[in-house]
């Protein structure tokens, strides 16, 4: 690992650059109430890796070229990862999930963290979602602010849904990311988002142009009908 922090609260990890190790950054067992700020966390199998501790403030970190990008982890209830915030960070071109809010057995011990101003472009390009939740009562979305995160593959419109049996959901994506990114948005998202406006705004038309045809084939049935009764 490049750094291991375990069982010391009220730790700090900033400023670091950490790349070519198993976990970038691993913190377990009680490193409750630590911040993690301003690290480059790249070119790693798992960028971070959190497990047991309570209220860590995450944010202003880069997070890229990982498999797993970042993930948080509970193995017990008494000591669940709780409480953290995440914001703030970049996330991209992690080859699988973002970020994981995960448990041991999936247990739903990852309970009531806050994940919101955070830029994810390019993860996981082979699934459906760049981030996955198996805990509970987890936030993708800060409520006061009406704004979530920035997600490369969004459509445009209804909230983004995150991978996991938790059925999270990012209410308040945003439009524009709040980073500077060395990628582009890749051409299947483009084209899907193409594809999606292009049939909101084709099928209320075609809807229109059926609505007329029906109208006026029933106006000429109705002219037919009245011909009819007039030469009876």
């Amino acid at each position: 690992d490049g750094i291991n922090i375990n069982n010391s609260p009220y730790s700090l990890i900033e400023n670091n650059t950490l790349t070519k190790n198993h976990v970038g950054i691993r913190v377990e067992n009680n490193v409750s109430f630590s911040k993690i700020i301003n690290n480059h966390i790249i070119n790693n199998y798992d960028g971070i890796w959190i497990t047991n501790s309570r209220s860590i403030l995450f944010k202003n970190n880069i997070i890229r070229n990982n498999v797993n990008g970042f993930l948080l982890d509970s193995t017990n209830q008494e000591f669940a990862s709780q409480n953290c915030v995440i914001r703030n960070n970049l996330f991209e071109n992690n080859t699988s999930f973002a970020l994981i809010l995960i448990a041991f057995l999936e247990q739903s011990f990852t309970r009531q963290n806050l994940v919101y101003h955070n830029s994810f472009v390019n993860n996981n390009p082979n699934g459906q979602s760049q981030a996955k939740d198996v805990g509970r009562h987890n936030r993708w979305y800060n409520e006061s602010l009406k704004e979530g995160n920035y997600w490369s593959d969004w459509l445009g419109f209804l909230p983004y849904g995150i991978g996991g049996s938790a059925n999270a959901v990012d209410m308040y994506p945003l439009e524009a990311p709040l980073h500077s990114i060395i990628t582009s948005v890749p051409t299947f998202f483009i084209g899907r988002i193409a594809l999606v406006i292009s049939l909101s705004i084709g099928i209320p038309i075609l809807l229109a142009i059926s609505i007329l045809i029906v109208k006026k084939f029933k106006k000429r049935k109705l002219v037919k009908m009245e011909k009819i009764n007039e030469k009876g």
